[in-house]
Formats: structure tokens, C-alpha cells, sequence
């Protein structure tokens, strides 16, 4: 039942529309309109049913590869992009114009979590479609980068927070400080992804087993990415013998 709802949501058209019915109710309940930061290291609830969403449809997909052949469409995907950026600025309007006039309007609150809702699953949709298109054929330094994006995003926070303090004492401008802040803790994270995790069975656990980047990808591909060849062709009919052998 859910494996047949799942695909029939990710077949139409309309699949962002249906998914952002099931998060426009978790960002109901933020406070600051998209998925909160995380006041500590404690995980929340609400915080963690908004990315267990999401994680879950990912799950899915993995279970039903096949699908990725739709979401490779790539005429949808820049309307994708497009139509998640009007959501986004209008659902950031909506609710900076409530925060600014201290309006209680409870229309207007679920109006700005059902754009934001929408705009992130258009993103998703159009991302990976694009992506599919673009990068149909695999690049050794792209998949590298693939592979530590998980290390990248479990570990990023605390890192962070130390470029961040040590920036925060000089007098450099807010852009300069961005720019040093991103650089540094990317450097970071990488450096520690190739040490301590891509050949260690901590990157075994996240992604799989890993090869130099000099090697290129392996051939045998993950399962879940190996659709043959990624290309809608007609399926080849063999005409079928009737009657007996003379």
C-alpha cells in the first residue's frame, strides 16, 4: 500500500504538491517559519519527524530505483526550480510581514508553511532531475565529493562553531568572515572525510566500500543507482512460433 502510493506520488506531476501536504504540518509548528536549528546538541522531536520525512522518501526511492528514470525528465526539472523559488519568496514574505506587524493570523502561518513546504519538494524533484541530466555520466572528483557529503553533513555543526568563533574576534568584513568561515571548515571536513572515514569502516558504514579517487568509479555501482543505463528504450519483440516444427 505505501510502496504503491509512493510511486504513484513520484510519477505525477503533481508529486511535489501531494508531499508538501505531509510537511506543511511539521512547519506549522517551527519557529522561525522553515526547519529550526537545533538549540543544542538534544534532538527534537519536531525537527527530527521534519527530516525523518524526507529521509523516509529517499528510503522509498531506493526501494523503487526504477523511479529515478521519472525524475530524470528533464523538461520539468528548471519549472521545478523555478516554481520552488516563487514558493520560497512568497512563503519568506508571508512570514516576515507576520513577524514585522505582529499579526496572529493563523491563515497566515499555515499559507507561509504550506509555500515553504512546497518550494522544498520542488527543489528536490527539479535538483535531482537536473542532476541526472547534467552529470548523467559519472565524474571521479564529483562522486568524491558525493561520497563525504554525508560525513560532511553528521559533523559540520561543531566545526563550524569554531571557524565561526574565532572569526567572530577579528575585525574583517561579514563577507570576508563568510567566505573564510565556508573555506576553512570545507578544507576541515574533506581533510577529515579522506583521513578518518572514506577507507576506514566508519565510511563502509555511510556509503559503502571506497576506491582512490585516482582509480575512477568502479564499475559494479551501488544498487540502488543502478539503473540500466538510465535510458527509456523500447522494449525489443521477439515474434513468437505457432504450430509444429515441420
Amino acid at each position: 500500500m505505501i510502496n504503491r502510493s509512493f510511486r504513484a506520488v513520484t510519477i505525477s506531476p503533481l508529486g511535489a504538491f501531494a508531499l508538501a501536504f505531509l510537511t506543511c504540518p511539521i512547519l506549522y509548528l517551527m519557529r522561525d517559519g522553515a526547519i529550526d536549528d537545533p538549540s543544542g546538541f538534544a534532538p527534537e522531536g519536531r525537527i527530527l519527524i521534519a527530516y525523518l520525512v524526507f529521509f523516509g522518501w529517499g528510503w522509498l526511492l531506493s526501494r523503487n530505483a526504477d523511479l529515478l528514470l521519472v525524475l530524470r525528465r528533464f523538461p520539468h526539472a528548471p519549472i521545478f526550480i523555478g516554481l520552488g523559488v516563487v514558493a520560497a519568496l512568497l512563503g519568506y514574505s508571508i512570514w516576515y510581514w507576520l513577524q514585522e506587524t505582529g499579526t496572529q493570523m493563523v491563515l497566515g502561518v499555515v499559507a507561509s508553511a504550506w509555500c515553504l513546504a512546497l518550494s522544498m519538494w520542488l527543489f528536490v524533484f527539479g535538483i535531482v532531475g537536473i542532476f541526472f541530466r547534467v552529470l548523467e555520466r559519472p565524474v571521479a572528483r564529483f562522486r568524491y565529493l558525493s561520497d563525504s557529503s554525508y560525513w560532511l553533513y553528521l559533523v559540520h555543526m561543531p566545526v563550524l562553531l569554531v571557524f565561526q568563533v574565532a572569526a567572530a574576534e577579528t575585525n574583517w568584513p561579514p563577507a570576508l568572515k563568510a567566505m573564510v568561515v565556508l573555506a576553512a571548515s570545507l578544507a576541515t571536513l574533506l581533510g577529515s572525510y579522506h583521513v578518518f572515514v572514506r577507507f576506514t569502516w566508519v565510511g563502509a558504514i555511510l556509503n559503502g566500500r571506497k576506491y582512490d579517487i585516482g582509480r575512477g568509479v568502479p564499475e559494479r555501482r551501488s544498487s540502488w543507482l543502478a539503473v540500466p543505463s538510465l535510458r527509456c528504450s523500447r522494449p525489443r519483440i521477439t515474434p513468437r512460433r505457432t504450430g509444429r516444427p515441420p
